[in-house]
This record gives structure tokens, sequence and C-alpha cells, in this order.
């Protein structure tokens, strides 16, 4: 019985001593979950799209494009450019609602495909890669969203 005892408490002792072994669990930051967020609503998008495809629907679509974007920025708005862009074909990778140096030169492709509506009034002869009020307009209307 001693011995039994001197085993269980020797076990006890080392189980406190040594600690349960916890995994160290760090909290995502907000930055990173919003990637995330991005990351599964182009993914979404994506999934209707071939849905879409596959079932014979028309994937008829359009986005009123309400703000600026240039490289850095993120979110659905970013998601939805692509997307249009992706339409025209000039962006041909998968959404991820992140405008990076690629999103930006889809962008150029795009205002100098249509500079008379996009550039000229600016006087610009080139395009620059952010989305401002002359590429909005002509997204939309492209899209067909005559809003």
């Amino acid at each position: 019985m001693k011995k039994i005892f001197l085993i269980a408490t020797f076990v006890v002792a080392s189980i406190c001593f040594l600690g349960v072994n916890t995994p160290n669990v760090k909290a995502a930051t907000i930055e990173e979950l919003q990637a995330q967020i991005q990351t599964l609503l182009a993914q979404i998008a994506e999934l209707q799209r071939q849905l879409a495809e596959i079932t014979g629907q028309p994937t008829t679509w359009c986005h009123s494009f309400n703000v600026n974007l240039k490289i850095g920025s993120l979110g659905s708005e970013v998601t939805a450019l692509q997307t249009a862009l992706s339409k025209e074909g000039l962006y041909t990778t998968a959404t991820t609602g992140n405008f990076d140096e690629y999103t930006a030169s889809a962008v150029v492709g795009f205002q100098e495909k249509y500079a008379s509506e996009i550039l000229t009034p600016w006087g610009l002869t080139h395009g620059t890669g952010y989305v401002g009020s002359t590429t909005r307009a002509k997204l939309i209307k492209f899209m067909g969203a005559e809003l």
C-alpha cells in the first residue's frame, strides 16, 4: 500500500512540476481576420461563377464602384474591381480583394483600352493604375450597371 501511495504521489508531483503541455495560442489580429474574410469572399465569388457556368445560368453582374482604389486597398470593392477586370480579360488570376501590382497593371490595361473616356479628360496618355472617378464611371458603364 505504501508503494502505491509513493508511486501515485510521484506521478502527481511530476505532472504538477512539469506542468500540463498546453499549446501556446496566439489571437489573430484584425488585419489577419480581414484578410481571411477577403480570401473567403473571393473563393465564394469564384465558386458562384463556376456554379453559374456549370448550370448554364447567366452570369449577369453589376457593381456601383463608389470608392477610389489604389495599390494597398483591400476589401470587397477591390474584389469587385478584379471581377470586372477579369470579365474584360485583363485580370486572369483568382480574385483576392488585395489591390496589388498585378491589379494595378490590369487597371492600366483597362484605362488605356478606354483612354478616350478615362485618360483624355485628364490630359493623360498612359494609364495610372489608380481607380478614380473616370475609371469608376467606365467600369459602371462597362458592367451595364448605369446607376
